[in-house]
């Protein structure tokens, strides 16, 4: 995740000269996955074994918006 974090960082410092979106958006999708990859475990353990966490989890999420 550390270099896809990277290149993301790159890709935008380069891309401000160029304006190659589709390079940025390309970067944070990937960055975005390797993120969410991160975190499936965390929230498959909610999902199965902890309702309460779960919940709170949403709540908590819900209220960042």
């Amino acid at each position: 995740m550390d270099c896809l974090q990277k290149h993301f960082e790159l890709a935008r410092a380069d891309s401000e000269e160029s304006k190659n979106q589709k390079l940025i958006d390309r970067a944070r999708v990937n960055l975005g996955i390797a993120q969410a990859n991160t975190m499936i475990e965390n929230y498959k353990y909610l999902v199965l074994n902890d309702l309460n966490g779960l919940l709170d989890w949403k709540i908590r999420r819900q209220m960042k918006r």
